[in-house]
C-alpha cells in the first residue's frame, strides 16, 4: 500500500480517540507504510505526539481552530496545496470536527475518506455528511446502533487498539492507603463525575483513614465541585501520561458514565490487573463479562455502586486474583494482537464504497 494516509487532529486534547488512532500510527509506522499526521493548532496533543517520536505538521499554529477556517480562501488553498504535495490518498478522521472539515477536500480531490465514529451519535445530519465517506468505522455495537438506519447499514466495528508497550513500562504510584478508588475523566454529563463523588463520599464514611480517592482529568473548578462532598483523602491530576501506574496501583476503578462508547479505561484497567466497577450502561455491557472479567451497577445509582463496591472490595485474595487472571487474558487476547490493525488495512485497500 503505497498510499499516503492522512490523520488529522485538532489538536486540543489526548483522549481515547486520539490515542486509540496514534496507536493505529504506530504500527503503520512499524510496518513502514506511508502516512502523515497534522494537527490544526498546538495544544496537548503536540507534546503527546512529540513524547512518542512521531512527527507531525501543525497546519495553523497562529489562528485558534474553527469550522470557519474552511470558508477563508486563503485557508481553502493552503489545504489544497498541502494535500496535493503530500499525495495524500486517504484521510482517518477520529471526531466530529474533523469529519465535516476534511470531507469537501475528499470530494474534491476524490480522496478516500474514513469516518470513525468513538461515540454513540444520534444527530440525522450526519447521513448527508457521512454519505461521502468511503467507510464508516466504529468502536461497538453499541455505537452502530446508536447510528441512523443508513448510516449503521455501512457501519463496520473495529476494536480499540492497545498498546502492548504499557505492560512493562510503568512505575507503581507509592500510595500508602491500603484502599485507592479511580475515576479517570472530565466533568462531562456523560462521565458522572458527580455519581462518582456521591458513591466514594460514603465509601470513605465506611473505611475512614485507610482510603484514598484518586482522579485524573482536566476538571475545571475541581476544587469548588468536590467542596460540597464530605472527602477529604483526595488525590487530583488534570492530566497524566501514567495512567497505566495509576491503574496498576489502584485497588478498583469505578466507571459510572452514561452510554459509553466502548470505555477504553476499562480495558486499560484489565491490563494492569485492576478490578473494574462500571455502569451498567452503552459499551461496558460488551465488554465486561459480570463478575468473571468485571462488575456491573445501576446506571446513576449511587447505592447499588456503593454496595457493589463494598462487596468487590469485601472479596477474598483468592477471589480477586481470580476475576483480575480472567480479565486480563481477555483484554490481553481482544486488544493486544495484530489482526485488528491487519484488517483495518484490509479495509484502507477495499475499491468498492459503501
Amino acid at each position: 500500500m503505497n498510499k499516503t494516509i492522512l490523520y488529522p487532529f485538532v489538536g486540543d486534547s489526548v483522549g481515547g480517540s486520539q490515542i486509540n488512532t496514534i496507536n493505529i500510527i504506530k504500527y503503520l509506522k512499524k510496518k513502514k507504510k506511508r502516512f502523515l499526521i497534522c494537527i490544526m493548532n498546538e495544544g496537548p496533543l503536540n507534546k503527546f505526539l512529540i513524547k512518542n517520536n512521531l512527527e507531525h505538521v501543525t497546519l495553523f499554529p497562529s489562528m485558534k481552530f474553527s469550522g470557519g477556517l474552511l470558508f477563508k480562501v486563503r485557508n481553502f488553498y493552503y489545504i489544497l496545496k498541502f494535500l496535493r504535495r503530500n499525495k495524500v490518498k486517504i484521510i482517518h478522521t477520529n471526531d466530529l470536527r474533523m469529519h465535516y472539515f476534511w470531507i469537501p477536500f475528499c470530494v474534491l480531490l476524490k480522496i478516500k475518506h474514513f469516518w470513525q465514529q468513538h461515540s454513540a451519535y444520534y444527530s440525522k445530519k450526519n447521513i448527508l455528511y457521512s454519505n461521502f465517506s468511503h467507510r464508516i468505522l466504529t468502536v461497538s455495537e453499541f455505537c452502530k446502533k446508536s447510528f441512523t438506519n443508513q448510516m449503521s447499514k455501512r457501519a463496520i466495528v473495529i476494536k480499540n487498539i492497545f498498546s502492548p508497550v504499557i505492560l512493562n513500562n510503568f512505575k507503581i504510584k507509592n500510595y500508602n492507603q491500603k484502599i485507592v478508588i479511580t475515576f479517570i475523566g472530565n466533568n462531562s454529563r456523560q462521565k458522572r463525575l458527580h455519581i462518582f463523588l456521591g458513591i466514594v463520599e460514603k465509601l470513605v464514611s465506611y473505611y475512614k483513614e485507610k482510603i484514598l480517592i484518586v482522579i485524573v482529568g482536566n476538571i475545571e473548578n475541581f476544587n469548588e465541585i468536590i467542596s460540597s462532598y464530605d472527602i477529604k483523602n483526595i488525590k487530583h491530576y488534570k492530566f497524566s501520561d501514567e495512567i497505566f501506574s495509576i491503574l496498576k496501583s489502584s485497588s478498583l476503578l469505578i466507571a459510572p458514565s452514561a452510554n459509553e462508547g466502548f470505555g477504553r479505561i476499562i480495558i486499560e484497567s484489565m491490563l494492569a490487573e485492576t478490578l473494574v466497577l462500571a455502569s451498567r450502561s452503552g459499551g461496558h455491557k460488551e465488554i465486561i463479562n459480570e463478575n468473571e472479567t468485571g462488575f456491573l451497577a445501576e446506571l446513576d445509582c449511587i447505592d447499588d455502586f456503593y454496595e457493589s463496591a463494598i462487596k468487590i472490595l469485601s472479596l477474598s485474595l483468592k477471589e480477586k486474583n481470580k476475576i483480575i487472571r480472567t480479565a486480563f487474558k481477555f483484554a490481553k487476547t481482544n486488544f493486544l494482537q495484530a489482526d485488528t490493525l491487519e484488517n483495518l488495512l484490509d479495509t484502507y485497500k477495499c475499491q468498492k464504497k459503501y
